[in-house]
């Protein structure tokens, strides 16, 4: 007897689910200045200011060290060069509006205390601008002055079913950068590499499931036995021996 499973379409990147959306969302619609993301995956994070940003008909930008600012639609983005975090920070207090800023290498200038100062400055003047900056890091401490302008937002970790998700995902894309080569395994070793992740963010959790894909096209895991159903997973379904 098979079954066929229908490859999760919320896996690794696309995992910003209702719950954290609406949670950012309703932190930034509190007219909180500052929003200290505590995680990883950047790309997520980007990804749900937009939609917020959308859904506000606000405008959206991030910032990195590297590029400067960015804005999310091209028609919103400044004259002038924004690059440098003083820069960024000044711009935020002078010339925005209604508007987002993601800032993802941030986190070094929390130690600078001109820097913090200019924080400080955005989130007591924020109702001349009403613009909120979102501070993005794997790890971030928030210095005691700006606690009380700040407000704390950290991704859920996926659940096992998001995890299942992203190896079969991870697995459909490893087909098609091998001529549609199936991926091979069990029931057993899927069902154990799906639990070996949990725990991780989904960036983590991706990188690691394709560690578990061999050369061949199989996917090992030592000491997962073996099962009667193998498995192979092939672009957006599994056909499973029961």
């Amino acid at each position: 007897m098979s079954s066929r499973l229908k490859t999760s379409n919320t896996a690794a990147g696309a995992l910003a689910v209702e719950s954290p959306l609406h949670d950012l969302e309703a932190i930034i619609r509190s007219r909180t200045p500052l929003v200290a993301v505590e995680s990883n995956e950047e790309p997520q994070i980007v990804r749900m200011v937009r939609q917020i940003a959308q859904r506000m008909q606000a405008k959206a930008f991030r910032w990195t060290v590297t590029e400067g600012l960015k804005a999310f639609d091209p028609g919103d983005q400044p004259l002038q060069s924004v690059v440098k975090a003083q820069d960024i920070l000044d711009y935020i207090k002078t010339s925005s509006k209604h508007s987002l800023f993601v800032l993802l290498d941030f986190h070094p200038y929390l130690e600078d205390a001109v820097q913090v100062r200019r924080l400080k400055d955005i989130a007591l003047t924020y109702n001349s601008h009403f613009s909120t900056v979102l501070i993005v890091s794997y790890t971030l401490k928030i210095p005691r002055e700006l606690e009380p302008f700040t407000a704390n937002f950290r991704l859920p970790l996926p659940s096992l079913e998001q995890l299942r998700g992203i190896v079969l995902e991870v697995a459909a894309e490893w087909g098609g950068e091998h001529n549609q080569q199936n991926v091979q395994t069990t029931n057993k070793v899927l069902e154990q590499l799906v639990r070996n992740l949990g725990g991780l963010t989904a960036t983590d959790a991706r990188r690691l499931a394709a560690k578990a894909i061999n050369d061949n096209g199989a996917i090992r895991i030592r000491h997962a036995g073996t099962d009667a159903g193998q498995i192979s997973i092939a672009g957006a379904r599994i056909p499973a021996v029961l």
